[in-house]
Order: C-alpha cells, then sequence, then structure tokens
C-alpha cells in the first residue's frame, strides 16, 4: 500500500484526526488516483524518501546524529508531490500542448502550512558582553550588538518575549561561570570522542546535556581574552543542575550559525528539519546543474535553512569529498548542482535559473516581491519544484493571506489548478482547541512524537491570561489566525470608577510618560505614583488639544472635548497646534502645588526634541520610549494589572476611551504592541499608549523609582 492510501485510509477511520482542508486534498488525490490524466507512479518518492531516511541525519537535540526517520504524514506529502505525473493526453488537454518527454511530474508547487515547534531561552540576569560594555539579556533588544563566536561584532536581528514557567537548568563550566537556561536552549558543544577525532560541534539542548551528563563530558568554545585567562579554545561543563523556574528570553543574531557569546567568560551559545531534507535530497539526487534555493521575507530567517542544510550536507559528507560550501553557496562537486539563498537582502532577485526552492515562514512576507522572482525564474522549466513551508502569522493581507485564500478556492473547486499541493494542517474552529484536546492533532501531525503535548497545555494556560500569548500560540501552535489588530482589552477588564485623593501622594515621587502624537491633535501627559508595600499605580493625567481642533474632533469623536475642559481633563492650547511649553508647566504645577517630584519622564520619539529640552532646562530627566515591539513587555505588564485591578486611573473618562480604542499587534516572536482597533482607525488611544509607557520607564527604573517610595 502506498503511503499516501494508508494515511489517507487511517484519517478516515479516524485513527489519525484531521481538519477539513487537509481531507479535502486527500480526498481529491485519492480520486485522481483514477483520473486517466495521471499515472501514478512512486519511484522517484521511493527514492527519496529512501535517501532522506538513509543518509540525512537530525542536526538537533535530542534527535542529533539519529537517522532522519520520516513520519508517515510526510512520507505522505512527498510520495503525493512526486508521484503525480501527467500522461501525454492529460498534458495536452490542460496545457493545449504536447509535452516536451513523457510523465512529468504534476506539481510544480506546494503549501505546507504545520505550526511551530519549541523555543529555548537563557535567564534575563544572564551578562552578554556588547561593544558598548555589559549588558543583561533582559536588556537586549532587536538592534543591539553582540559578538558572534569569533568575537565580532554582531547586529540582533529579533528577541522574544520573557518566557515564564519553563524547566531550567544551572550549567556550571570549568572557570567558574554559572549561566541558567531553559531546557529547550541550544548549545554549542562537543565532546572528548569529537575532540580526539577532531570532529566539528554539534548542537544540544540543556535537558539532554543533562540526561547525558554522567555519561558524557560536553565541552562549549570559548573566546579568549586578557580578561579569561584561558587560552583554551573551549571549556568543559562540570555540573548541571534542575533549578525553580526563573524568567528567560532568547535571541536571534545575523551570523551564519547564530551563535553569539554569553556569560562574564566569553561562552559560545545558539540560538529551524523536513525543508533542509528536501532541499538536500534534490541537490545530491535531482538533475546535473540544478539551482535551489532556500529562500525567506528576510536573510536571518533564509540563513537559518540554508545552514541548517549545510548542517546535514557536513554529515553526509565530513570531509567534503563530494560537496563543498563557500560564502556564495554549497556545490554539489559531482553534478554541478548548487543551493544558495534569496532574501530581502538579496541584490538582483530577477534573472536567475531557479530549478527548485524552499521558501520558509512565508507568514511574514507582506508581498510576493520573493515568491514572484522565484517563479518568473522557474518560467522555462518543464519541472520546476517550490514548497512553501510555514506556520500562520500576524501579517494581515500579506503574501501568505492570499497563497492560502487561493489554495482553498482551488480545494473548494472555484478555481482549476492541478499544479498546486495544498497540505494544511489547520483547526476547524478556535472552539475545539480550548474544549477538544484531541483535535489538537489537526493542526500538529507529529504531536506526542516531536512536539509534547504537555507543551501544549502550558500554552493554553498561558494563553487565557494574556491576549498577546492567546493571539501568538492560535497562530504558531494550531494554525489559526485572528484578526492582528482586534481589541486589546474587553469593556470588563479595563473599566474602572475607583478614585483617590490626591492629597495622599502630597511630596511622593513620580513616574512621568508623555505621548505627543501630532502638534495638531490630542496628547497626553501622566504622573503614575505608588505607595511603598503597594502593588497598585495610581496616575494623574493631564491631556491637550489645539484650540482650532476642539470643534473638528468633536465631530469626528463624537466627544465633548469642552466638557471635558470643564472637568479639568483637557488643557485647549491657543492656535492650530499644541503648546508644549503647557505639558511642561503641568508638571512643574504638581511640584509646585504637591509636592511631586517627577522622578524620570519617558517621552515617545514623535517631536519629542524641543520638549525634551525644556523639561531639561527645568531639571526634569527625561528619555525617550521608542513606539515599536520594546513596548512588549510593559503593555503586557499593564494588560496583567489592568485585569488585576491594580491600576487606579481615578476614573478618567478619557482613558476609558482610548483603552476601548486600543487594539494588539503581536509579531513572529510572541512581542505586542498597541495598534488602533481595526474599524476604530479615527479615534484616539493616546491614554492608552502613554501608560505603557510609563511601564516601559516602570520596567526600566524599578529598582531605584521603588527605592524612592514613601
Amino acid at each position: 500500500m502506498s503511503y499516501l492510501v494508508e494515511y489517507h485510509s487511517k484519517i478516515k477511520s479516524g485513527e489519525i484526526v484531521a481538519g477539513r482542508d487537509l481531507i479535502m486534498q486527500l480526498d481529491a488525490l485519492i480520486a485522481d488516483l483514477d483520473n486517466p490524466a495521471y499515472i501514478y507512479d512512486t519511484k522517484d518518492a521511493e527514492f527519496r524518501i529512501e535517501f532522506i531516511e538513509r543518509f540525512c541525519r537530525h542536526t538537533k537535540s535530542p534527535f542529533y546524529g539519529m537517522p532522519f526517520i520520516l513520519e508517515l504524514w510526510q512520507k505522505a506529502f512527498i510520495e503525493a508531490f512526486y508521484s503525480f505525473k501527467w500522461t501525454n493526453e492529460g498534458y495536452e488537454a490542460y496545457y493545449g500542448e504536447k509535452p516536451n518527454k513523457p510523465y512529468l511530474r504534476r506539481f510544480k508547487k506546494a503549501i505546507l502550512l504545520v505550526s511551530r515547534k519549541n523555543g529555548k531561552a537563557l535567564a534575563l540576569d544572564t551578562p552578554i558582553p556588547t561593544p558598548h560594555g555589559w549588558k543583561t539579556m533582559g536588556q537586549i533588544q532587536v538592534g543591539d550588538t553582540v559578538y558572534d563566536a569569533c568575537g565580532r561584532p554582531v547586529l540582533v536581528v529579533a528577541t522574544s518575549d520573557v518566557f515564564v514557567g519553563h524547566n531550567c537548568y544551572e550549567i556550571t563550566f570549568e572557570d567558574g561561570e554559572k549561566i541558567i537556561s531553559d531546557a529547550d536552549h541550544i548549545w554549542y558543544v562537543t565532546t572528548e570522542r569529537e575532540r580526539s577525532g577532531h570532529h566539528d560541534y554539534f548542537d544540544i539542548t540543556t535537558k539532554s546535556i543533562a540526561e547525558d551528563f554522567i555519561c558524557r563530558r560536553y565541552y562549549v568554545p570559548v573566546i579568549w581574552t586578557a580578561k579569561t585567562q584561558n587560552k583554551s579554545p573551549n571549556k568543559s561543563i562540570i555540573n548541571i543542575a534542575e533549578v525553580p523556574s526563573v524568567p528567560t528570553k532568547c535571541i536571534s543574531v545575523d551570523s551564519p550559525k547564530h551563535l553569539y557569546l554569553a556569560g562574564k567568560r566569553m561562552t559560545v551559545t545558539h540560538n529551524s528539519t523536513l525543508s533542509s531534507a528536501l532541499a538536500f535530497t534534490e541537490f545530491m539526487c535531482g538533475a546535473g546543474g540544478t539551482d535551489i534555493v532556500c529562500s525567506s521575507n528576510d536573510d536571518a530567517q533564509a540563513s537559518i535553512v540554508f545552514e541548517e542544510v549545510n548542517n546535514v550536507r557536513e554529515m553526509f559528507d565530513p570531509k567534503g569529498k563530494r560537496t563543498h560550501k563557500n560564502l556564495k553557496g554549497i556545490y554539489n562537486l559531482k553534478n554541478k548542482s548548487r543551493i544558495f539563498k534569496l532574501s530581502d537582502r538579496t541584490r538582483n532577485k530577477e534573472g536567475r535559473n531557479i530549478d527548485g526552492a524552499i521558501l520558509d515562514e512565508s507568514n511574514e512576507m507582506e508581498t510576493n516581491v520573493i515568491a514572484k522572482s522565484i517563479d518568473q525564474s522557474q518560467s522555462t522549466k518543464d519541472e520546476p519544484w517550490f514548497v512553501n513551508i510555514t506556520t500562520e502569522g500576524f501579517v494581515n493581507d500579506g503574501y501568505l493571506d492570499n497563497e492560502l485564500k487561493y489554495a482553498r478556492a482551488v480545494l473548494a473547486g472555484e478555481l482549476e489548478d492541478a499544479t498546486l499541493l495544498s497540505w494544511l494542517y489547520t483547526q476547524d474552529s478556535e472552539n475545539e482547541i480550548w474544549q477538544d484536546e484531541r483535535s489538537w492533532q489537526k493542526s500538529n501531525p507529529s504531536l506526542g512524537n516531536i512536539k509534547k503535548v504537555k507543551y501544549l497545555k502550558d500554552q493554553i494556560r498561558k494563553a487565557q491570561l494574556d491576549k498577546g500569548e492567546r493571539i501568538f500560540m492560535l497562530a504558531k501552535d494550531f494554525n489559526w489566525k485572528t484578526n492582528n489588530a482586534a481589541a486589546w482589552l474587553t469593556q470588563n477588564e479595563y473599566e474602572s470608577d475607583v478614585v483617590f485623593n490626591v492629597e495622599e501622594f502630597r511630596d511622593h515621587v513620580a513616574l512621568g510618560a508623555v505621548d505627543l502624537s501630532e502638534t495638531t491633535d490630542l496628547c497626553c501627559a501622566k504622573a503614575m505614583l505608588m505607595r511603598k508595600n503597594d502593588l497598585k499605580k495610581y496616575f494623574l493625567t493631564k491631556y491637550f488639544i489645539p484650540e482650532s481642533k476642539v470643534e473638528q474632533g468633536s465631530k469626528e469623536d463624537r466627544k465633548n472635548y469642552l466638557d471635558w475642559a470643564k472637568q479639568g481633563l483637557v488643557e485647549i492650547c491657543p492656535g492650530n497646534e499644541n503648546d508644549y511649553s503647557m505639558i511642561t508647566a503641568w508638571y512643574v504645577k504638581l511640584y509646585k502645588e504637591l509636592g511631586i517630584r517627577v522622578f524620570k519622564i519617558g517621552l515617545d520619539k514623535w517631536n519629542a526634541k524641543y520638549l525634551m529640552k525644556e523639561l531639561d532646562g527645568y531639571g526634569f530627566d527625561t528619555e525617550t520610549v521608542g513606539m515599536d515591539w520594546g513596548l512588549s513587555n510593559p503593555m503586557k505588564l499593564l494588560e496583567a494589572d489592568l485585569k488585576s485591578s491594580l491600576v487606579v486611573y481615578d476614573g478618567n473618562p478619557i482613558d476609558k476611551w482610548c483603552l476601548g480604542n486600543t487594539g494588539i499587534k503581536v509579531d513572529n516572536l510572541g512581542r505586542v504592541m498597541p495598534v488602533k482597533t481595526q474599524g476604530l482607525q479615527n479615534l484616539r488611544i493616546d491614554g492608552a499608549v502613554t501608560k505603557i509607557i510609563a511601564y516601559a520607564m516602570y520596567i526600566k527604573h524599578r529598582t531605584e523609582f521603588t527605592n524612592l517610595l514613601r
């Protein structure tokens, strides 16, 4: 029996649970077995499956070095893609011309939508060396510069959110260095046997090191400096022990192997394998002179796929007798095929001669520029192949949305495209995710073998408490896309009429926050107050709006700005733009009338230069806060505090209005940032953004600020 037929039979019998999208595709394939337009010849597929299982090996722990044994769903996918061949009559009926040779492969393109695996991270207090001094892992942001495994400056291209509740281990090295990492963090190591045999380093997770620690001694690379006092190229792990969970975080760096230095002793550590196995198999077994691309929206992701292929190559051909790699690509010395990268950084994307392509994580692509370049470069090929392997994402109306819309129209019979194989692991509803654990297999075909059920249970628990986590989990773990500009909070989560007496905070210290927006629109300034041994945050707020905008704003927003001004909630600035000196005057007034001293003031970067100069002139300590993904942790903490009734904003109706207008945007790392809710683009979110800025200042200066509380 073929793998395709076996897989279909097990789904129909209920032994394997699948979603509607996949069932529709499999039903169509089974029906096409009897279609005279095709023959079903599994020879090419069987050859590739045998090559993968015999010669390709896993490059990641916990399966490192083990043969790549394909699961049934993977074999069925490969078999379907390679086994359907056109008959001469079928080809001529479909294309209106005779084929150049008999039995050409039917499928040119495949979309494989399958959920993610797990993440890996280091403790937030792990020291990270940078060209500007030491930072902790918790402080590292996108755009920062750290050092790669060779001690060269390298850019941080992505950071995760903070992980809470992961199993953690403390690793002790021979030089006394101790680093806490979560169980799934990947280390770049060698062993005594590999060292003596002059073999390369390999990847392994923290958990696998712990499980094998008694039997093996592991070594990690180290960069020698005057401070390390260690001229050995590596150092040994002398102890590893499970410790209570601590918050952790991971970063991704723009280096070939995604390695970076961590710890005071310059320890080298890590930062994605069906796609790499497929690419390598075509590279070795396909037609001679084949050009294959590893492609993605950004260069870092394309590099991950490219390096994975190279890792497989190094295991297959460790001495480089058949293959070779340089900065431009990977080369087959026998059949002259090659593999190279194609991404947003690639110049001259057109004019290439591509036979095959792996497109990884297309969910981040806003346009089809890269995919179209690949399509056009394959226009002269009789049997091109293009495999798009991805999870769901957060870009609305982007490349993946359009591809999936087209694929589902083909599955439904609304469009004809016999060359597209749509292999979509999707849930049938959001409700079943929360209510039926067995349905999780619909989007996770390897559940229980590669991805653990307990991992999904942990994600479900976290998602029930955090809107950003919920959106991220649904997309990445269940391929269920939600609106990426959906409302951040429900009314009962942000609604509060609790008031406080400002006199109780006389002579206290506050943190300031200002959202300047545009000079001709609504602006907001806040002072956040706290008491010693009290988790609640109390907000004093003043809004500002130009006089010329009052009447227009009242019509657009259907809010009475004059009435709010009479209540003392809004200051109306004369003329056509906001007078930023009135913001300064408000903070000065807090000090003169109430003795409230603003410790530090955070401002968004928009038009902040003038106001910062003025505030500095009055002795205020100011700094800018980026309106980017750096707002993720502050926004999540504010959400948790609002839900726990720890935010007291004096029942301010403008604050309520802004909170209700605020939507949430999520990226591929699970980070969140505020946006205007879809359909409410003209409404204001300034008050909510200013609260988030205040929380950003609180997180950054928590220790100093809380030490000043009374």
